[in-house]
């Protein structure tokens, strides 16, 4: 079971006000919120732009000691970020395979949500990475609809858990994984409002 102590999240509350103190523009995403995150769960040994696909950084949180760190946005209870980046691989399975060969143990996500009442509003969330296997979906491929890819594939289109999971790879960011979550399958442990 994973218990994220009020001190970590109004740790996290605090520095997102910083942050915003700072850049009141610039909501908190990628390197930003994995730093928030590194120093509320003291972690010394973090490194921006490391890029392990396996785990952002280590923790002693039962249950997210080698969490994925994601930032994204809720919209309607879906929760949507974007993954790894799978250009090396041209086969589907390829790209399956590399994803359901993750070894983090969970996400750890900063959202943000839209909402017109505050400026921010941010929830912190988690979820075990293991809810859905990548190659267990219901894949097909994604078709150009107007211009010069009518006709043409673009990517990949996959869901699962009775449409609680929805997943796109899209060849022209870089076989880019983005993922929609219903957010029923996270449980969200503080809401932030800036």
């Amino acid at each position: 079971m994973i218990i994220l102590e009020n001190t970590i999240t109004d740790a996290i509350a605090e520095k997102l006000k910083k942050h915003h103190e700072l850049y009141p523009e610039i909501p908190v995403k990628a390197e930003y919120w994995e730093s928030i995150a590194s120093q509320s769960l003291n972690v010394n040994d973090w490194v921006p732009n490391k890029h392990n696909p396996n785990e952002d950084f280590r923790t002693k949180v039962e249950g997210i000691k080698k969490p994925s760190l994601k930032a994204g946005v809720i919209v309607e209870n879906i929760l949507s970020f974007s993954s790894h980046r799978m250009s090396k691989f041209s086969e589907l399975s390829e790209m399956t395979n590399f994803l359901d060969t993750r070894d983090y143990d969970s996400y750890l996500f900063l959202s943000r949500n839209e909402n017109k009442s505050f400026k921010y509003h941010y929830s912190v969330g988690y979820m075990n990475s293991k809810k859905w296997k990548y190659s267990e979906l219901s894949w097909e491929p994604i078709i150009g609809v107007k211009g010069k890819t009518k006709g043409k594939q673009q990517g990949w289109k996959g869901e699962g858990l009775n449409g609680k999971i929805k997943v796109k790879i899209q060849f022209k960011m870089s076989n880019q994984l983005w993922v929609d979550v219903d957010t029923s399958l996270i449980t969200i442990v503080k809401e932030i409002f800036i």
